[in-house]
């Protein structure tokens, strides 16, 4: 790899933290702010909304940060009691339906964004557009179809050698 594009690449393997880190940083000035401005004579009354929209991009861009890692919620209780080979066609397929409702809300969050994007409707007690935070759901469910996608090749070039799926080692060491 040319070095010139190391920092791309990097930055490409760790997005999501890069935003997540930022997005949490306001999150936590704001809502001190928040607090220690209760304690003075006047108020901002923009820092609990504020608050409210950067907790929205914080749990939208754990979404995708989860699938990357393969660190999600699920049940498996079922699955479990699978044989291993029914086990990773399961999975496969719970892996492609998450990656279809995460597509739909992709495409439905672009339509949403560019409604407001076209509006110009700004949010009062913030002063930002609107569609500065509704951008967070193609933005968030795009990398979410993008990291399954990784996801799902992963577990498709282990199914085809035999190799037990990334949850089914993770599974195994526990």
């Amino acid at each position: 790899m040319p070095k010139a594009l190391r920092p791309l690449r990097w930055l490409w393997q760790h997005f999501e933290e890069v935003i997540l880190t930022i997005v949490v940083a306001l999150l936590f000035t704001t809502v001190i702010s928040n607090v220690l401005i209760r304690y003075l004579p006047f108020q901002i009354i923009w820092t609990e909304e504020f608050a409210k929209y950067l907790f929205v991009w914080t749990i939208f861009m754990g979404v995708s940060s989860a699938v990357k890692y393969d660190d999600h919620v699920r049940v498996g209780f079922f699955v479990d009691l699978l044989p291993p080979k029914w086990r990773s066609s399961v999975m496969l397929l719970a892996n492609g339906l998450f990656l279809a409702f995460a597509a739909f809300v992709a495409y439905q969050g672009s339509q949403v964004f560019y409604l407001h994007l076209s509006i110009g409707k700004s949010i009062d007690s913030v002063h930002f557009p609107i569609a500065v935070f509704s951008v967070i759901l193609p933005l968030a469910f795009g990398l979410t179809v993008i990291r399954l996608l990784q996801r799902i090749l992963t577990d498709v070039r282990s199914f085809g050698a035999g190799r037990p799926l990334a949850a089914d080692r993770v599974r195994e060491t526990l």
